[in-house]
Formats: structure tokens, sequence, C-alpha cells
């Protein structure tokens, strides 16, 4: 028996702690943003990426905010997605940039990482899509489907809540990331298809700038309206 699946599997812990240490990082980060950028009296962080045992690849960053008004609170939550839109950005690049040497070198290990990447650029999408539900729509999905029914809920236009978040067609072209995150959470690596990859890398600039269109009107939209 191969001791491939179990080096990966340490390799993907070792991702996943580093990965929580960074989120701890960034809501420091992010404390310091409130309060010095908005004024926010309190800052408190809470969730998963408190406890190491809970934290996970698509675990993201919890914050209690008090002292910030609807109208900083917009521009706040507008600024910070920003940020969020060009770590992504340098995510997509890393995608490429593996994906060259993949090919260059037919080394798979290059394929791991650019397959774990794609699942981060999702996570990344998603970790948006979990800050609208819950500070915006107050609804976060709770069945086993919650992922495929959190990208449906962005496409809803709420009333008197918000415009809705992302189109049909940026919904239709990100499910195809969602799908594959599943796969990269649920089996060893030397099961990935680098066809299936190509596919995704091929269509990965053109599902991100529709997406960051649709984020971009939307954060105006509310912003008007607040």
């Amino acid at each position: 028996m191969s001791k491939y699946p179990l080096l990966f599997k340490e390799k993907n812990k070792k991702e996943i702690e580093k990965r929580r240490k960074l989120a701890l990082e960034e809501a420091k980060k992010m404390a310091v943003f409130l309060k010095d950028d908005f004024q926010a009296d309190k800052v408190i962080l809470f969730g998963s990426v408190l406890e190491k045992e809970r934290f996970g690849l698509s675990s993201d960053i919890d914050l209690a905010v008090t002292g910030i008004s609807d109208q900083l609170f917009y521009r706040a939550y507008g600024k910070w997605i920003d940020k969020d839109l060009i770590e992504i950005e340098k995510l997509i690049q890393r995608i490429k940039n593996g994906w060259e040497k993949y090919k260059n070198e037919n080394d798979e290990l290059y394929l791991d990482s650019v397959a774990l990447n794609l699942h981060s650029f999702y996570s990344g999408l998603e970790k948006i899509f979990l800050l609208i539900g819950r500070e915006i729509d107050e609804n976060i999905p709770q069945s086993d489907a919650w992922h495929q029914e959190l990208l449906e809920q962005m496409t809803l236009n709420i009333e008197e809540v918000r415009p809705a978040v992302i189109s049909d067609k940026s919904k239709n072209s990100l499910d195809d990331y969602r799908g594959f995150r599943h796969v990269v959470r649920n089996v060893y690596a030397y099961h990935y298809d680098p066809e299936k990859i190509s596919l995704l890398i091929k269509n990965l600039d053109k599902a991100y700038l529709s997406l960051k269109k649709d984020i971009k009107r939307f954060l105006t939209m509310i912003k008007k309206s607040s």
C-alpha cells in the first residue's frame, strides 16, 4: 500500500495549522483596522479559529464588533472585502504559476498545490458570502448542502434587506469551483484529474472577473442605501 496518501494527509494538517495561524494574524489586523480607521469600541474574536481541533480548510474569521454606525460599517465592510479580493487575485496567480510548473516538470506535487489553491480560491469567495450572510442577511444555511445553498442565496434580491450579490451567470461559473472544493476535501491527492483541473484553470479568469464585477456593483448599491 502506498504511503503517499498518508503523507499528503499529514501535509494537509500542516497546511490547515498554517492557515489558522495566518487567520489569527489577520484577525488582529482587522481589529486594529476597525479601531483605528473606523473607531470601533470593541472587536472580539470567536469561533473555530481559536480552537485548533475545529479549524479546517473552509473556516473563516469570526469577529463581533460594537461602536460602529451603519454608514461606517458599510464603508469598513467594503474596504475589507476589497482586501479579500486582492488576496484572491494573488491566489489566482499562484494557481497559474503552479499549473505551469506541473506542465513543465510533470511533478504531481505541483498538481496537489494547484488543487489546494483552487480549494482556497472558492473558500476565499465563500468567506465573503458568509460575511454577507451573517452581517446583512442574518441567515446562514444550516443543512448538509449549505455550501450550495449559500451560493444560491447570494443570487437572491432580498426585499428591504439587500440587492442580489452575484448574478446567475456568476453563480453558474462558480459552481464548478464549489464542487471541486468538495473533491479536494474528500479524495486522496492521487485521484485528482488533471483534465478537470485544466478546465477550471482555463475558466478561472472569466469566473473571477464576473464575480468581481458583481461584488463591486453590490458594494456600491449598499453604500448608497446606507
